[in-house]
């Protein structure tokens, strides 16, 4: 065999391998999310506590979705002019509406930092003041070096503004959530390259509640999200054109989603196996390139943030707490919870006498020890990580209530904020929040079985192999649901796709009444081709009287299709 049939096989492989496998993992969430719904049990401490949940009312949300997004979708696709009013009406709109949205929560909600958000705002007042005792081995920053390149940007937006309030972190929340919107529409639509999957991702989008409700929190989600999405807008534009401008903004995207959160890097290195695949099939050495431009960009930000706080402080900065001791601490069981943050982390950097040699040592004493004992019970071992990830993927909320139950004013009693974080409005949201949680799982499932059945491109699944990153890192690191929110919104482009798959199915199968207006022109203009006959209809002879238009679809598709195997050989 000569390398290029071997490439194709390879490629046909791992293209399977990545859905079946997200098939999986997102298929367990799903269904676990239908029987079960996992909550805080008060906002006052990090506990989540399982509910058994109402199957029957996520299958109607999902239902419901289903049937509204094939309805509004299909008169969109078939008017010229609609498909145009969604960029021109429907996308400023509704980023207009969060934008406002979004200020007025920051507004009312008097939500203020507390634990890591108030540490970060503390240490970029104080950096900017010159005081840099928390760079030393005891304080916050001496603990999370990591932490510096967000630092330092809070630290430049306090000097800039001149204050050290967290207000500023929440106003530019509120500001980027637009920009989100619009990168993300941006990406689904170079990413699947339809319009159909860019307006269902609008559409779903507006039902994600926990980034609205996260707007306030003072870290950095938000910008993030914002990023991340402009980073594969960019490698879209990269891969199909090759320019030099788009591969600057990948760069540029790439870095800032990692200053304001490092874990992010999960999604570069989906975006690095992305690119290398790239390259293999497309045969050139621009993908890898850019991937070791990605690389070094992360690298040496965080070096020279580390070498800047050095010169200025003249303290030596270590390398804080060891991943390991994040990794031991998931391991464990107890209070609150499999996995989850129990301050082990930060004693056994503590005991170590602040030396991350020692720490990481004792790390992974530790987590032999526990390795050890899910050998021993194999039975415990699959109830703990079942429960782990089941405590983080299916809490609807991502501890949007919970991280923001800090207040610079009393809540009022019936007051809007109140009944949201403690009244009635409290559990209508959490409600609402658990069906989108099941309907965006379902239909990312359905969009990845649907992909199952066509040649995909490797951009096209980036999405599905950081989902399966972080689906495994949750295995292994601190368990927190706000570590699975940025999996959802990187979720809604493919429930968006699934729900886009589900009306071409039914096109083919229904006729005209899913057909969008370019697959019913095509259809026409081949139905009456005069060159089609009996012959060439083959065994579709049987529909043509009882509908033509259908007939003419389905040899349309079973032409794209042999036309696609014929490319292919070539």
């Amino acid at each position: 065999m000569t390398n290029a049939p071997i490439i194709r096989v390879l490629n046909f492989i791992a293209q399977k391998l990545i859905l079946l496998l997200g098939i999986v993992c997102f298929g367990f969430v799903s269904y676990h999310a239908c029987r079960y719904i996992y909550a805080f049990k008060s906002y006052s401490e990090e506990y989540v506590e399982a509910y058994f949940d109402a199957p029957g009312k996520g299958l109607l949300a999902l239902m419901i979705t289903l049937i509204g997004m094939l309805f509004c979708v299909v008169p969109v696709r078939r008017s010229a002019l609609l498909e145009k009013g969604v960029e021109r009406i429907l996308l400023p709109a509704l980023m207009g509406i969060s934008f406002f949205a979004a200020i007025y929560w920051v507004h009312i909600s008097h939500s203020m930092p507390y634990n890591d958000q108030l540490y970060l705002t503390i240490c970029a007042g104080e950096f900017a003041q010159g005081n840099f005792e928390q760079l030393s081995a005891g304080g916050y920053a001496g603990y999370y070096p990591h932490q510096l390149p967000l630092i330092l940007v809070l630290e430049v937006l306090f000097r800039l503004l001149h204050t050290t309030s967290y207000l500023v972190v929440q106003y530019l929340n509120a500001i980027l959530l637009p920009l989100m919107i619009l990168g993300g529409y941006l990406a689904v639509k170079a990413m699947f390259r339809e319009t159909g999957v860019a307006f269902v991702y609008l559409c779903l989008i507006m039902g994600c509640l926990p980034v609205i409700f996260y707007v306030p929190y003072v870290y950095g989600e938000i910008a993030s999200f914002t990023f991340v999405f402009w980073e594969i807008w960019a490698l879209c534009g990269f891969l199909q054109n090759g320019r030099v401008s788009y591969a600057i903004a990948a760069l540029i995207s790439s870095t800032a989603a990692f200053v304001f959160r490092k874990n992010t890097l999960i999604i570069l290195i989906a975006v690095g196996i992305v690119l290398l695949w790239h390259a293999v099939l497309a045969k050139t050495w621009k993908p890898v390139l850019l991937l070791i431009g990605m690389i070094l960009c992360v690298v040496l930000v965080q070096a020279f943030v580390l070498q800047f706080y050095e010169l200025r402080s003249g303290i030596q900065i270590g390398s804080g707490i060891p991943s390991s001791a994040w990794v031991a601490m998931g391991l464990m069981d107890g209070w609150p919870g499999p996995g989850w943050f129990n301050n082990m982390n930060r004693e056994i950097y503590q005991a170590s006498g602040f030396d991350p040699l020692t720490a990481d040592a004792m790390a992974k004493s530790a987590i032999a020890e526990r390795l050890q004992v899910f050998r021993a019970d194999p039975a415990y071992a699959r109830a703990f990580f079942r429960c782990k990830i089941l405590t983080q993927w299916n809490e609807p909320t991502y501890g949007a209530f919970y991280l923001n139950y800090s207040f610079s004013e009393p809540l009022q009693e019936g007051s809007f904020v109140y009944r949201v974080f403690d009244g009635d409005l409290n559990i209508s949201l959490s409600n609402f929040m658990n069906h989108y949680q099941f309907v965006i799982y379902v239909l990312a499932v359905i969009g990845m079985v649907l992909q199952l059945f066509r040649n995909r491109k490797p951009i096209e699944l980036l999405p599905q192999i950081a989902l399966i990153g972080g689906f495994f890192f949750s295995l292994l690191w601190e368990a927190k649901s706000r570590y699975a929110l940025p999996y959802l919104v990187l979720m809604v482009p493919v429930a968006a796709y699934g729900i886009e798959q589900v009306r071409a199915v039914l096109s083919l199968a229904l006729g005209r009444y899913f057909a969008t207006r370019p697959e019913m022109l095509d259809a026409a203009r081949i139905d009456h081709d005069p060159s089609i006959n009996d012959a060439t209809l083959g065994g579709f002879d049987d529909r043509r009287d009882a509908d033509k238009e259908q007939t003419a679809r389905f040899y349309l598709f079973r032409r794209s299709k042999q036309s696609q195997k014929n490319n292919e050989a070539k």
